[in-house]
């Protein structure tokens, strides 16, 4: 079987300087010995988190991603604060 590893990070969605903090960490066993797909990381994602059912999942360098906004900054009501998924397969 193979581990997967998911990673909960916000952003400031500041186009000068954005800062990526790790908000939590997720190990899940995959309950298929084959290999992750785009398709079966936006099933894992949208079980693990329902509010994220609508948004589509990419393949990206870094795992597979999910992306949504939470809510707008403290000073600009037009940049929000973004939270992403990052799903990473460890294959043993």
């Amino acid at each position: 079987m193979n581990n997967i590893t998911i990673h909960v990070y916000h952003e400031d969605g500041s186009a000068a300087r954005s800062e990526r903090k790790l908000v939590r960490t997720i190990f899940v066993n995959s309950s298929s010995s084959k290999r992750l797909t785009t398709k079966r990381a936006e099933q894992i994602i949208k079980k693990l988190f329902p509010e994220y059912k609508f948004w589509s999942v990419i393949k990206t360098d870094e795992g597979w991603q999910a992306t949504r906004s939470i809510k707008p900054l403290e000073k600009c009501s037009y940049l929000f604060i973004w939270e992403k998924i990052v799903l990473i397969e460890d294959v043993s």
